[in-house]
């Protein structure tokens, strides 16, 4: 395609509004708007991705070689652009949304059940200031919260481990909608707001998370102001319903698959089960391949081989010889960005860089006396002459390149 057709508009300096310099080079390169919506250019390449993806036997993404951390839903890639909070396992790739994510709950030494306790803990109403005043870590306490289902009159009263966190995510799968409970609401059920817990409580649904049944010996709320209870264990002094996963993940907790410390950053959607965000994976690739200069796509990524630049001229015409060896690369189907714009040489070579493709090939009349045009790969900085019936000789994209590279090595 031509330059003029795109309406390419690149940029001197990044814009401030980019969080990665791969987005910025997109943005100076005139792939994406400053609202990071598509332009002709970016949309072309897109369409590249999406026929590749297509065409692909194997998965597509990690044939990329891409950083990619999975779950059997959802494929992420790491990057400070991404609206997802992720926790992932660098040694093995697994990874899911902060929220639903698993990781292995260790289970806890075995223990002796002692004998239920009731002890006085004036103003302890958290677990970090029960946990300080009665000299045990959090993970010795049993954490109660007390939620209504929407729609219904439904109580449940939800049990962690002190030490975890709930994640609302999980509990809402479970359980649809819900809302907390009000202090009405908790005491009419027969708890105490601060000091609650599902010992002694009749006709109230218990749900626990799945470390509670694992737990021993743990300090819970004695339903009175005040008071706790030391050496609650799970089946002999309460039941419940349903035994489930409830913690949320966090950084540093035992990977589910491997076991190696989980990790948390924020992520990009990369893919579902049943398409590819093809979008993101322009700003992932962008990450990746670009110098100093601009954008270094590969071949098999980039939208055009090769970008085809005249050197304006007063002795020769050769916008018109450039022109004419377009034509012969669209009627090989070789694609190519022929820069039509009468610019100055660092202007079109600059752009060059910036946009990225694996080749450039400039005519200009000192070389073209000669009958030569130069040849410069993206990724390096040595330069090559080749005669122009040559290079306008290639019968198809793939003898193209077979004598390309036999040429820049």
């Amino acid at each position: 395609m031509k330059y003029s057709e795109l309406a390419i508009i690149t940029l001197r300096q990044s814009p401030n509004i980019a969080r990665t310099i791969g987005q910025a080079f997109l943005m100076r390169a005139g792939y994406i708007n400053r609202d990071n919506s598509l332009t002709p250019l970016g949309s072309i390449t897109v369409e590249n991705l999406k026929m590749l993806a297509a065409n692909s036997e194997t998965s597509f993404l990690q044939g990329l070689g891409l950083e990619i951390y999975q779950d059997h839903e959802e494929t992420f890639s790491i990057s400070s652009l991404g609206d997802v909070e992720l926790i992932f396992c660098p040694s093995c790739r697994y990874g899911d949304r902060a929220e639903q994510a698993t990781f292995n709950k260790m289970d806890p030494d075995e223990e002796s059940k002692l004998p239920l306790e009731e002890v006085s803990t004036p103003g302890c109403s958290t677990i970090d200031s029960l946990a300080e005043y009665l000299h045990i870590p959090g993970s010795k306490t049993s954490k109660a919260m007390m939620f209504v289902k929407v729609g219904s009159d439904q109580f449940v009263f939800v049990v962690i481990r002190g030490d975890m966190q709930l994640s609302e995510s999980k509990l809402k799968k479970a359980l649809g909608d819900f809302r907390l409970a009000t202090p009405e609401e908790i005491q009419k059920a027969g708890a105490q707001p601060g000091y609650a817990s599902p010992i002694g409580l009749n006709n109230v649904t218990v749900w626990v998370d799945d470390l509670i049944p694992k737990s021993y010996n743990l300090v819970a709320g004695a339903n009175k102001p005040g008071f706790h209870y030391r050496n609650s264990n799970y089946s002999r002094d309460y039941a419940a319903e349903r035994i489930l996963d409830l913690s949320k993940a966090e950084c540093g907790y035992p990977c589910i698959r491997c076991g190696q410390p989980l990790k948390s950053g924020n992520a990009l959607l990369m893919a579902t089960r049943k398409s590819i965000e093809l979008g993101n994976l322009l700003f992932v690739l962008a990450d990746i391949y670009h110098d100093d200069k601009g954008l270094c796509l590969p071949r098999k990524l980039s939208p055009f081989d090769a970008y085809l630049m005249h050197l304006p001229s007063k002795e020769l015409d050769t916008k018109a010889i450039t022109e004419s060896l377009y034509r012969e690369f669209v009627a090989r189907d070789i694609p190519v960005l022929f820069d039509d714009r009468d610019e100055r040489a660092g202007v079109k070579f600059n752009d060059a860089d910036l946009i990225g493709s694996p080749l450039r090939i400039t005519v200009g009349d000192r070389n073209l006396k000669n009958g030569m045009v130069e040849l410069k790969p993206r990724i390096t900085n040595q330069t090559h002459l080749v005669d122009i019936e040559k290079l306008g000789d290639t019968r198809s994209r793939d003898s193209f390149w077979d004598w390309i590279n036999r040429i820049t090595g």
